[in-house]
């Protein structure tokens, strides 16, 4: 038995991992300490997966102008917007 979650139809995808880390390194930032400039330390997992050099490449728009905000980067300049497609499963396996 599947549990079918709803299926988020806009991503923000990360435009570039150095970019994110450059902006994170010019303010002396821990992840730690952007999800909390950002609004929500829940929000650190997310950041560590996006700096991560195999990680996760999008997150939520919610999340992703907390950031740019965060960080001071003009809107659009670390992330742009991406349509889900079929090919993104949104089942998992009921617990």
């Amino acid at each position: 038995m599947t549990t079918t979650y709803p299926r988020r139809e806009v991503y923000m995808k990360l435009i570039s991992k150095d970019a994110l880390r450059a902006y994170m390194d010019a303010r002396g930032f821990s992840n730690m300490t952007l999800a909390r400039k950002a609004g929500d330390e829940k929000y650190r997992s997310t950041i560590s997966l996006l700096r991560a050099p195999n990680g996760r490449t999008t997150c939520g728009p919610k999340v992703a102008g907390a950031i740019e905000k965060a960080l001071g980067a003009p809107p659009g300049s670390l992330f742009v917007v991406e349509m889900a497609n079929d090919n993104v499963t949104n089942r998992r396996p009921a617990a």
